[in-house]
């Protein structure tokens, strides 16, 4: 089988979870024997070109990126179109399986309609929580979750909370987009920050035909949660549309089954990008209140906001028991978890399965996360891990307590962690989704 992984980047430039269940996938099917070809846009050039990564085959269309207010809005196609096109045409894939969409220039809804008009079986593979969300959190206002429900008042509530503008004025600016909208006037017209403001409710509206144009392009949707699987329903995506293919480990490691001690000081470690979503500050906020001799923490992973790193490192600069350790190759993950005694995972929005939970227990470490989707699903609290309330550091600061004076809880945690699942099962779980898609064609044939 010919099979085709489209997304908007790839190894090496860019290491992040898609890009790695994207390897982890086609090295796996490559093996049984199938042709694969990763095809990615390469941006600000007119030329194609292709690389080796790991014995894969990945090419890259050129794609100007010009970018203008209609190509925002979804109002052209992007630049790259006919070079994606034409690569696809050579290619001559049975199935292309998309593992992200984006706006402006990358992979978007155009190279659906194309793939569509080819008559090429299409999968899209679920990563992020965007595809229902206007902010991608699935956090109303940024601070409660979400239901998932696309509905005008309420989304455009939530997307003007966003603007750098005071509560008084967002209240004006909902008060004014609402009406407008109900008399079927798109203030987008004034092509200024003001129109797109009052134009929000026609933005979330977008938003949600999108969604169902997707899955009228799609032939299969991945979803790697049951929870967004029921957000995709709750919007009216027809459950035979989707197939729940849960989150395995996409590298190959050893399982470590060492049951952890409970001796001080507590060793925890963070895994992940130093962003503000993923909660990093309530973690330091918990810690320096509490004592320096009886807790320890290592800080592993790329900066994407140099402006949250600065602030925190230098707030921690005094703190001998916080340390940061920088970026960890993927291969080396696993192993350098073993050396912990906990993961803490305090993300404040509605993570789509973190990948990291499945080390942290490849490591046979447990993990200490926010109650947060994605999250919930994995931990079952007070059994493989502990669970605190979402955005209280407070309440992560008295877990942390409650598990210095218990030092029998940190051994029973360990004890109860089940391995991850091999990712093998997960690539021959969506091979019978691409061999379905193709059966269907013969039957209609």
């Amino acid at each position: 089988m010919k099979i085709v992984y489209l997304l908007n980047h790839f190894l090496p430039q860019q290491v992040a979870g898609t890009e790695v269940y994207t390897q982890a996938l086609a090295k796996s099917l490559q093996q049984e024997g199938h042709e694969i070809s990763i095809v990615i846009p390469k941006y600000d050039t007119d030329k194609n070109d292709e690389y080796e990564y790991d014995g894969l085959r990945v090419v890259r269309y050129a794609e100007a990126n010009k970018t203008d207010r209609k190509l925002i809005a979804g109002k052209r196609p992007p630049d790259g179109i006919k070079s994606f096109e034409d690569i696809i045409k050579s290619i001559q894939p049975d199935i292309v399986n998309v593992q992200e969409l984006a706006g402006s220039s990358g992979i978007g809804i155009f190279h659906l309609r194309v793939l569509k008009s080819l008559n090429i079986k299409t999968i899209l593979t679920m990563h992020l929580a965007s595809y229902s969300c206007f902010c991608g959190s699935l956090m109303y206002k940024g601070t409660e979750p979400c239901d998932g429900t696309i509905l005008i008042s309420k989304c455009t509530r939530c997307a003007l909370s966003k603007l750098p503008a005071n509560s008084l004025l967002q209240d004006i600016l909902y008060g004014l987009s609402i009406p407008l909208y109900n008399i079927k006037i798109n203030p987008a017209f004034l092509s200024n920050k003001l129109g797109t403001a009052l134009s929000y409710p026609y933005i979330i509206k977008n938003l949600s035909n999108q969604l169902h144009e997707i899955a009228g392009l799609c032939d299969k949707i991945i979803v790697l949660t049951g929870w967004y699987k029921k957000v995709l329903m709750k919007n009216n995506i027809p459950e035979n549309k989707l197939e729940l293919i849960t989150q395995a480990l996409p590298h190959p490691a050893e399982v470590i089954r060492k049951i952890k001690t409970g001796k001080l000081p507590l060793k925890l470690i963070f895994v992940g990008r130093i962003d503000p979503l993923k909660g990093l500050h309530l973690l330091i906020q918990a810690l320096m209140e509490l004592p320096v001799e009886k807790i320890q923490l290592d800080i592993y992973g790329p900066v994407t906001d140099d402006a949250f790193y600065k602030t925190w490192k230098e707030t921690t600069s005094h703190k001998t028991n916080i340390q940061w350790k920088g970026t960890i190759s993927q291969p080396e993950v696993v192993n350098t978890m073993e050396k912990y005694d906990m993961l803490v995972l305090p993300s404040i929005f509605s993570e789509m399965s973190p990948l990291v939970i499945q080390e942290a227990f490849a490591a046979g470490i447990p993990v200490l996360g926010s109650n947060a989707k994605g999250i919930t699903e994995q931990i079952v609290d007070g059994f493989n891990g502990l669970l605190f309330e979402f955005g209280n550091y407070k309440s992560l600061k008295t877990t942390l307590e409650k598990i210095i004076l218990t030092p029998e809880l940190l051994p029973e945690l360990s004890s109860n962690i089940n391995p991850p699942a091999n990712f093998s099962e997960a690539a021959k779980k969506t091979m019978e989704v691409y061999k379905a898609a193709l059966d269907q064609v013969t039957l209609i044939n």
